[in-house]
């Protein structure tokens, strides 16, 4: 019954660790997938995009100065105004600015005759039936002095190329031409592969249409960005200027995502990040936690289950037996002897019991003390072991009072044996060293008679005992 009581106190106590331990562990893992994305939403995504801004803005902004000194060039109005247009001089012209600051090209349209001119000379007339020439008339028809817009032409490359486009005027403000310089994107491609290995972040270039005009996925581009994201509260819907935050889900995966519009591309662009992506760490730490939870729960089951077993062998150690001498005691000694009883009569076996009772044991405790007392009983303990079988049964009765209960053994043999334990303990050396003088016992023996019960019994080895007092002590009786 206490064996099954402390297991189940241990499994009790096995369970509330770990409940404790994987609650504890999952409330952490919460509070830092919360922190996590906050931190992704007001801080890492916003960094992100500032940081793309800002690159692409410097990247323009040099280019772009060198776009309006080509407008404001003294030769290339010149040679506009008093009509003196030889190829060859333009060409070198456009060459000197493509090779001095490293241009994908450097392009001239003239307005009078839609002459269109790069580096290498003349390149097409434009047209208004040509698609890839409807970038000029719209720009001519506007009232902007400059644009930036990314686009792709055939007769260049036919890959996206950022064109900066600048309108040369006159004295007299009349439209000459367009000039301008055009670079390839392929630093973007530079960058967003370094934002998508080193920030987790996919980078796309969406127009007001949302549609994607520039991505590291080339064959997303022209696709509407919320279509492919299947983001429906966004289709069709336009962009706001201001930086804006989102959030969506997408085939089990949870996505945010941060807009920002830049001017000088009339662009937007868009920087989204995979949540799984920025939370791998803390779950593999939760899996580390777990794990750690589990070794730390299963160690301290083990040591509870340890100190359970020694706190169980302490417990039925002292429920059974006598904390000094180690013997059974008086309880455990009556237990027994009731079944040795019923097998006696059952089977119509012999039993005896020799009834031990130390003389003048009051005198060692008052002159040595009673450790010495108890060495002297732990003594008469090892002794009285070493005289008996395994079958028989030894206890303390009390005090200095042992009994044993000899089965299967004749009244003859009992007596025989009471006086050669009698005998050893009065010559036993180290007995009578612990005490300083020899160590004498009386003792009552007395048999099983068929209507002895338990107490019957016991109540007439003690009287054989007492009788061996009465007759000087240091013998045996037997009732």
């Amino acid at each position: 019954m206490l064996k099954k009581e402390s297991t189940r106190v241990v499994l009790v106590v096995v369970f509330l660790l770990l409940i404790f331990s994987i609650t504890i562990s999952l409330f952490n893992f919460k509070v830092s997938l919360q922190s996590k994305e906050f931190e992704l939403i007001e801080r890492s995504l916003p960094l992100s995009v500032d940081n793309i801004y800002t690159d692409i803005q410097k990247h323009v902004m040099d280019q772009n100065l060198i776009a309006s000194m080509m407008a404001n060039d003294t030769f290339l109005k010149h040679w506009l105004v008093n009509d003196k247009k030889s190829d060859e001089e333009i060409k070198r012209y456009l060459g000197s600015i493509k090779n001095k600051y490293n241009l994908f090209t450097a392009f001239l349209v003239v307005e009078n005759s839609l002459d269109y001119y790069t580096q290498n000379g003349f390149l097409e007339k434009i047209t208004t039936d040509n698609p890839d020439n409807a970038w000029y008339y719209r720009f001519r028809d506007s009232p902007l002095d400059s644009e930036i817009n990314l686009d792709f032409n055939q007769h260049l490359d036919n890959t996206l190329i950022m064109f900066i486009n600048h309108k040369i005027f006159n004295d007299d403000s009349q439209l000459l031409g367009v000039t301008g310089v055009a670079l390839k994107v392929s630093y973007l491609n530079g960058m967003l592969k370094k934002f998508r290995q080193e920030y987790q972040s996919e980078v796309f270039f969406l127009n007001e249409s949302s549609k994607i005009v520039f991505s590291e996925n080339k064959s997303l581009m022209g696709e509407s960005f919320f279509e492919i994201e299947n983001i429906k509260p966004f289709k069709n819907n336009s962009f706001v200027n201001a930086p804006k935050v989102f959030e969506y889900e997408k085939n089990g995966n949870d996505y945010i995502f941060m807009t920002k519009y830049i001017t000088e591309l009339d662009t937007y662009i868009i920087v989204r990040v995979k949540l799984s992506d920025f939370t791998q760490n803390i779950e593999k730490t939760l899996y580390i936690k777990l794990i750690v939870s589990l070794l730390i729960s299963l160690i301290i089951s083990i040591l509870i289950i340890i100190m359970f077993k020694r706190y169980n062998y302490k417990l039925t150690f002292l429920a059974q037996k006598d904390g000094l001498t180690g013997l059974d005691n008086k309880m455990t000694f009556n237990r027994l002897l009731k079944q040795s009883l019923a097998i006696c009569k059952r089977q119509e076996k012999s039993l005896n019991v020799i009834f031990i009772d130390l003389d003048d044991f009051k005198g060692i405790n008052d002159s040595l003390g009673h450790y010495t007392g108890d060495e002297v009983l732990k003594r008469l303990a090892v002794i009285l072991t070493k005289r008996t079988r395994n079958s028989d049964i030894i206890s303390r009765w009390g005090g200095e009072e042992f009994v044993i209960a000899l089965n299967n053994v004749t009244k003859e043999k009992t007596c025989e044996i009471a006086e050669e334990i009698r005998q050893d303990i009065k010559n036993d050396g180290k007995l009578n060293a612990i005490a300083s003088k020899s160590v004498t016992v009386s003792i009552g023996v007395a048999s099983f008679q068929e209507d002895d019960n338990l107490d019957s019994l016991l109540i007439r080895a003690d009287k054989a005992m007492y009788q061996a007092k009465k007759k000087g002590k240091d013998q045996s009786s037997f009732l």
